[in-house]
């Protein structure tokens, strides 16, 4: 499988985008690559993140952000196992995708990270009946960043979307992360609530929908 599907482009008034990236700090969009064993030191853990692009204007972000594939196109699909990408010896699983601003890194140990904390959604599914949902979910976010539509005086560190399935044969699992460098609980609350109503975009799934209760706060350097 090549890195180069391509993405459901949502209708998207490209020159309101454009203007709320005036004067905003670059971002850099990372793939993290599945480690090929368990124990590992933190240099080799290191070079499991791979940086894909960095922008600074929207005409850069979709340039790049339109060959990314979907989470749910190099993720477990929970049918025939985690998936492979590239060529040898380039090919890799993928574990997980970010979106973090220019000077910070996707990891805990991150000075900008470690003073705040998390908000994280778990989502379970079977035969990948749910991948759409979760592939839209996660572009939302990844717009609403780059948009600046859930951020808050310069709060949000960036975001993750992790593959955390079993092997071959167990149900579908990801994980969206919204990394924050505070912990003030007014913040991360009025947060919480813009992020689930971009990620949403007026689409309650199916069921009993969506909700704060469904998000776990995890803190940081601690």
């Amino acid at each position: 499988m090549q890195l180069c599907s391509k993405h459901r482009i949502h209708a998207i008034d490209a020159t309101l985008l454009a203007a709320r990236l005036t004067g905003r700090l670059p971002r850099r969009f990372w793939e993290h690559k599945a480690a090929e064993k368990k124990t590992m030191s933190k240099k080799e853990w290191g070079e499991l993140q791979r940086k894909l692009f960095t922008f600074d204007t929207v005409e850069e972000f979709w340039r790049y952000y339109a060959h990314i594939p979907t989470p749910s196109a190099v993720f477990y699909d929970g049918k025939a196992g985690k998936k492979r990408v590239g060529k040898p010896p380039d090919d890799r699983q993928i574990e997980s995708f970010s979106l973090f601003k220019d000077g910070i890194s996707p990891e805990w140990e991150d000075s900008a990270n470690m003073s705040g904390g998390e908000w994280n959604l778990r989502k379970s599914s079977r035969d990948g009946r749910d991948s759409p949902m979760i592939d839209d979910w996660w572009q939302n976010i990844v717009l609403g960043l780059v948009g600046h539509t859930i951020e808050d005086k310069d709060e949000i560190c960036g975001a993750r979307i992790v593959d955390k399935s079993g092997n071959k044969g167990s149900n579908q699992v990801f994980r969206i992360e919204l990394w924050l460098r505070t912990k003030d609980s007014k913040v991360i609350k009025k947060i919480l609530d813009k992020m689930i109503e971009v990620m949403l975009d007026g689409k309650q799934p199916k069921g009993r929908g969506l909700g704060a209760d469904d998000f776990q706060w995890k803190m940081h350097g601690v």
